[in-house]
């Protein structure tokens, strides 16, 4: 009969990480979504629901459907992860896709593990977040596994490696970009020239002091004559009361908790430079095509920091004296700190960034 209907193609895309990581990896989409392998797929993301604002405001052009995903919940939780396992196999996906390049056993490999899908398809991986047992246990989940280079490699161009051997072409974009197109914030950023201050970080010794950056605010304001913005998350507002507090020569902004990603892409976007540590925020702006400070005590040095020239000038890092002494020696650093550093970040100094600033206004 010519009125039978063909049955509708199901691609399950996961990428529960967080909003760096989701930042580096969604230009890909457009990719998968317009190849000719996948084109009459209907395309699900299951993310983490910490970049949901981002992904439903820029990505369901190529995106059929976004699941949120609690990370922690999945993963202490038993009742939600049953409930989200579920509701996965009641969509009867017919291939799954997993780029995760770090996997973990206990959300993405359980995620791969549960859901009934005639065709698997994961990252060959590193041990950053398991163990090699569990690792070949769990590439037994998969009925293909993509080869990944055994070397240190920047994120987004291991994830530009895994969506090249999975289509078998050659893909031509070089950075990450987010455009926010027709997007409207309600945000109201300056009119003068500012600069945007992102205290947060994940562990204190990735935290510079907010007395530090309170003198580089008090320094903008007083030499550069720039408005200063603080943007972070909910939990970014007591250093960032620390810092209005300790600046004495300007007014500070604080937006921390006040911006979906939607908004602080907009805001990142029409500023000045960016001021950072290596967060999310970091590479927003490096998407968004704003010059970024970043700070870092060389935390996986090399795959996320520092980026790479080819695909941006845009950023310059600062790093503690052990490191910048030996930015030479790329190789002992990856060494050193491709996984993680205890470097305490606060070894950078006010003054270093004050020389740097410098250089670049001039």
């Amino acid at each position: 009969m010519n009125n039978i209907l063909k049955k509708e193609k199901r691609l399950l895309l996961i990428r529960p990480d967080l909003i760096g990581d989701y930042v580096l990896f969604r230009n890909f989409i457009k990719i998968l979504k317009q190849s000719e392998r996948y084109k009459d797929y209907k395309i699900t993301l299951l993310g983490n629901f910490v970049y949901e604002n981002l992904a439903k405001n820029i990505d369901l052009e190529y995106l059929d459907e976004f699941i949120p995903l609690n990370r922690l919940h999945y993963k202490y939780n038993p009742f939600y992860k049953l409930l989200v396992n579920y509701k996965l196999n009641q969509k009867k996906f017919d291939i799954l896709i997993n780029p995760v390049y770090s996997r973990d056993y206990h959300i993405t490999e359980s995620i791969i593990k549960s859901v009934n899908a005639e065709e698997k398809i994961g990252n060959a991986g590193d041990l950053t977040n398991i163990t090699g047992g569990k690792k070949t246990l769990a590439d037994d989940f998969y009925t293909r596994i993509i080869p990944a280079k055994n070397e240190v490699m920047f994120e987004f161009l291991r994830n530009k490696e895994f969506f090249e051997n999975l289509l078998q072409e050659e893909i031509n974009i070089n950075k990450p970009f987010i455009e926010p197109g027709s997007y409207k914030s309600k945000i109201k950023p300056p009119k003068n020239k500012y600069v945007v201050i992102c205290p947060g970080a994940s562990r204190p010794n990735r935290q510079w002091n907010p007395e530090n950056f309170a003198g580089i605010a008090d320094f903008l304001a007083k030499e550069k004559a720039f408005n200063i913005l603080i943007c972070g998350s909910k939990k970014d507002k007591i250093p960032a009361k620390q810092i209005q507090k300790l600046a004495k020569n300007t007014d500070t902004i604080n937006l921390c908790g006040k911006t979906s990603l939607m908004d602080l892409s907009y805001v990142l976007q029409n500023a000045e430079f960016v001021m950072s540590g290596d967060t999310s925020f970091y590479h927003i702006a490096v998407a968004v095509d704003t010059k970024v400070i970043c700070l870092s005590n060389g935390n996986t040095f090399k795959r996320f920091i520092p980026y790479p020239k080819e695909i941006t000038e845009l950023v310059t890092c600062i790093f503690p004296p052990q490191i910048e002494e030996n930015l030479c020696n790329t190789d002992d650093l990856v060494e050193k700190y491709k996984y993680a550093s205890t470097l305490d970040i606060n070894l950078i100094t006010v003054d270093k960034v004050k020389e740097v600033i410098t250089e670049w206004m001039e």
